[in-house]
């Protein structure tokens, strides 16, 4: 049954606003300080990134239903369509660069994966008569969306992990592990480990100020223990420091030294085994205690006075 004149201007009208909408609404979380930030979980950012596609695809669909933009033909649309997400997620990308914002090609292409699945669930036969360009014109939309899948699906596999893992925060045993830290030169070793069979080497590179390695992706939770427990391989006697940052620290408005927690650790040559009591060093210099139901930064570094080129870190873990 075919819609009446005045039925139809209200459908359009309806179709206008829910693009206008979903559009204004886009570019707001696009430019707006929301979103993830440097201490959020892998998931959340992962989760987050993938929105592009999921905004552009809604976006499209909705103005592939507006006759103004119908009457260019669906061939046509197939190929300006993905040109244009592509133009302006640049377009955006290098305004987000100029406001202090991170650029990202990931983006660009979730956002061109975006339009392939929005011509794909509006119109993915219209204007061709072969099934064959059809079928093709779903492969590449399906493609590119489980291409931008694939992030998603890592961090949910990493986080999975290390929640089935949890007490042991990093054990190295898989490269599920490697994937949590970041550093300029880490790898997983066999050559030396307290635990298992491997553990993480970090390289300790002259150009950087405090060399080390930030632990990105742990539980962050950590109440109901009282220990942190790690071992540490020296390449020769030095001092290997750990800093722990919590939730009210990330959210400060300025940078306080004095209130956030520096463990200093003296270490020997070869594997050196730490446990390190809550009581003992929670509390920053500043007098207040470490949110360890919000712990969110783990960077274990060293300086250059000892000359050491690499240690070894291995079995860390909570401990009742």
């Amino acid at each position: 049954m075919y819609a009446t004149a005045p039925e139809a201007s209200v459908q359009r009208s309806k179709f206008h606003w829910m693009f206008g909408l979903a559009f204004v609404a886009g570019l707001y979380l696009l430019f707006a300080d929301v979103g993830p930030h440097k201490s959020s979980s892998m998931l959340y950012n992962a989760l987050w990134d993938f929105g592009h596609v999921v905004w552009t695809a809604v976006v499209v669909a909705l103005a592939l239903r507006l006759p103004q933009i119908r009457r260019f033909g669906a061939n046509r649309l197939w190929l300006l369509t993905p040109v244009a997400a592509f133009i302006f997620a640049g377009v955006v990308e290098l305004i987000q660069a100029k406001i202090g914002r991170s650029p990202s090609w990931g983006d660009v292409f979730a956002d061109v994966a975006g339009a392939l699945m929005g011509l794909m669930l509006v119109m993915p036969a219209e204007g061709v008569r072969h099934r064959f360009f059809v079928v093709l014109r779903c492969l590449l939309a399906i493609a590119a969306f489980l291409y931008t899948c694939l992030p998603v699906a890592k961090a949910v596999n990493i986080s999975l992990h290390q929640s089935a893992e949890f007490p042991v925060l990093a054990d190295f045993e898989t490269p599920r592990d490697r994937q949590r830290w970041t550093g300029r030169v880490i790898k997983l070793t066999r050559e030396q480990a307290s635990h298992g069979e491997q553990a993480l080497y970090i390289e300790l590179r002259k150009q950087d100020v405090f060399p080390g390695a930030s632990f990105i992706e742990f539980p962050r939770d950590w109440t109901g223990y009282s220990k942190l427990a790690l071992s540490v391989y020296a390449e020769k006697d030095m001092h290997v420091a750990i800093r722990l940052d919590d939730g009210f620290y990330l959210d400060m408005p300025t940078d306080k030294f004095e209130d956030r927690v520096n463990i200093r650790l003296q270490a020997k040559k070869g594997w050196n085994h730490y446990t390190l009591d809550f009581d003992e060093w929670t509390m920053t210099k500043s007098g207040r205690r470490l949110d360890v139901a919000d712990v969110r930064n783990f960077f274990i570094f060293t300086t250059h006075d000892y000359g050491a080129k690499w240690m070894i870190v291995d079995n860390i873990r909570l401990e009742m």
